[in-house]
């Protein structure tokens, strides 16, 4: 038998029992009220007399066939739904791809694939915040090898704003850390009434004059971190888990990731079942 390090990936996946409670016909009973709505219609003309022929639905209108994931992104999965469950279940989760492999019986191409369209669709906060928030910005990369680099040329900087009446957070990867890149997703992210607090980070010094948000700034320097402890409670969980499940990103695709663990701290509290996290993809899809 092969030896297993006690906390190695392949140890964690054996003891790990995931169960969906769901059957097959349950589950696309569900899918199919999401992507048709109460009654099954053809997805190109909307006509509700269809019928089933051979495991596809035929619309005699338009003379097409078209099955239950031909009209959404969904389109071309080659595995039960039953394993599409499980396959979200394991990225809410948080599995590494190792884990994911062993419970799925996927290929690793394949779950890469897939957690991308995961992240790419997780639907995101577009409401602007209101209340008491934090602002702060940190730096994502690698360390720095050589004394004359420095977080500019090696680091990707994030920049975040997190609401404390809801407990909710919304980041997002700039290409610099300057009032040009983050200005608007400030101006987007946070309204007007709303009170801000910061560092004293130059690019933050003209967002009571130009954006016009009611902004404080406090100085870490002079030990004051109580005003923005939450947003740097983030970052840290932002760092450990991009190490934790991915080791490493690319610095093209880091703004995905963001996206993905902010999501995640979002419905922490609430974690989301992988059909309810269908329809909200779906819904989310509806609305943009």
């Amino acid at each position: 038998m092969k030896n297993i390090h006690p906390w190695s990936d392949s140890c964690f996946s054996i003891m790990l029992t995931v169960k969906i409670n769901l059957s097959r016909r349950e589950i696309k009973a569900r899918l199919r009220k999401i992507i048709f709505g109460p009654r099954t219609k053809c997805l190109k003309c909307g006509n509700f007399h269809v019928t089933m022929i051979r495991k596809r639905y035929w619309c005699p209108k338009c003379r097409r066939f078209f099955s239950l994931t031909s009209g959404s992104w969904l389109k071309g999965m080659k595995f039960s739904f039953k394993t599409l469950c499980l396959l979200i279940h394991c990225w809410l989760k948080g599995y590494s791809v190792n884990m994911t492999t062993d419970l799925t019986g996927l290929s690793r191409p394949t779950i890469y694939n897939w957690f991308n369209r995961f992240r790419t669709l997780a639907p995101q906060i577009t409401e602007q915040f209101q209340g008491t928030c934090e602002i702060d910005e940190t730096y994502i990369g690698p360390r720095y090898r050589r004394r004359f680099e420095n977080r500019k040329t090696t680091k990707v900087p994030v920049i975040g704003v997190y609401e404390r009446e809801s407990d909710r957070v919304k980041a997002q990867a700039v290409p610099e850390a300057t009032l040009v890149y983050m200005g608007p997703f400030l101006k987007e992210g946070i309204d007007s009434e709303a009170t801000s607090y910061s560092d004293k980070y130059r690019a933050y010094w003209p967002l009571r004059k130009k954006l016009g948000r009611n902004h404080i700034m406090v100085d870490h320097y002079s030990g004051e971190y109580k005003e923005t402890n939450h947003i740097e409670c983030f970052w840290s969980i932002l760092r450990r888990k991009i190490k934790r499940i991915y080791w490493r990103v690319y610095a093209r695709n880091l703004g995905k990731y963001v996206c993905e663990i902010a999501y995640r701290y979002n419905t922490r509290k609430k974690p989301d079942e992988p059909l309810d996290f269908l329809e909200k993809i779906m819904t989310f899809e509806r609305s943009n």
